[in-house]
């Protein structure tokens, strides 16, 4: 019998589902919701997709969700932190399942790995950048370095065009930092092989924003065999990643 676990993910991101699918063991649905928003301006959609999320209690109806992930990091970054708690919660007891903040779970990934020093590789703005450091900061996490991937456009969907091979150089020069994780951030730039070839090589962990969203709903849904001790640690996950890139 399956598993379903919700995600909500930003109206044209095109990474979410393929990652997660793979994340995910086979067992387990992952059933998706578009976070749709008139807004033109990126920081303004960002902060809305936290009020779309209010609507996945109907999008998914009577089906039984293990938990629900927000898989919008950015979105994090920017709403005041009582706000996205007040959501959360709204939301969690209306699906009587946890819902994860894609930020929220990187930041769980950071502290189980004993993390306090981090570079950041991330495809936004350089205003999203500005609050994500703040961000991290208040977390109590120093962040070392920040590398910012170029987009084609100043609009975030910009993000949904680059690809590992773009942030392959930037990762491994982080790499050669001294710190104690390198934190991918944005759940639309494609991360898996990125992760696998970095688990291959020496140099600091590297976690990204849908590994650690996929991990923490499975950590919050008491699938604990399934999670890992740490995100990267997800049963199975480098296997499917290996058979769908055969």
């Amino acid at each position: 019998m399956s598993a379903y676990f919700g995600i909500a993910t930003p109206q044209a991101n095109p990474t979410v589902e393929a990652e997660c699918r793979l994340l995910f063991p086979w067992v387990a649905t992952p059933c998706v919701m578009r976070l749709a928003s008139p807004e033109q301006d990126s920081l303004t959609r960002l902060r809305h997709y936290l009020q779309v999320l209010r609507g996945a209690p109907a999008q998914f109806d009577t089906l039984r969700l293990e938990a629900l992930g927000f898989a919008c990091t950015g979105t994090s970054y920017l709403v005041d932190p009582a706000a996205e708690a007040a959501v959360v919660d709204e939301v969690s007891a209306a699906l009587q399942a946890p819902v994860v903040t894609g930020a929220a779970a990187l930041r769980a990934g950071v502290a189980v790995l004993g993390a306090r020093r981090i570079a950041l590789l991330c495809p936004y703005p350089e205003a999203l950048c500005v609050a994500l450091r703040d961000w991290w900061k208040r977390a109590g996490v120093e962040v070392v370095a920040l590398q910012r991937l170029a987009t084609a456009t100043a609009d975030t969907r910009g993000i949904y065009a680059l690809t590992a091979a773009a942030a392959a150089a930037p990762l491994a020069a982080l790499r050669q930092l001294p710190v104690d994780a390198v934190v991918i951030s944005g759940t639309g730039l494609p991360s898996l092989s990125l992760l696998s070839a970095a688990m291959d090589s020496a140099g600091p962990p590297v976690l990204s924003s849908n590994l650690c969203l996929v991990w923490e709903m499975l950590r919050q849904s008491g699938h604990h065999a399934w999670a890992g001790a740490e995100p990267r640690q997800i049963a199975g996950w480098r296997a499917r990643w290996e058979q769908a890139n055969r």
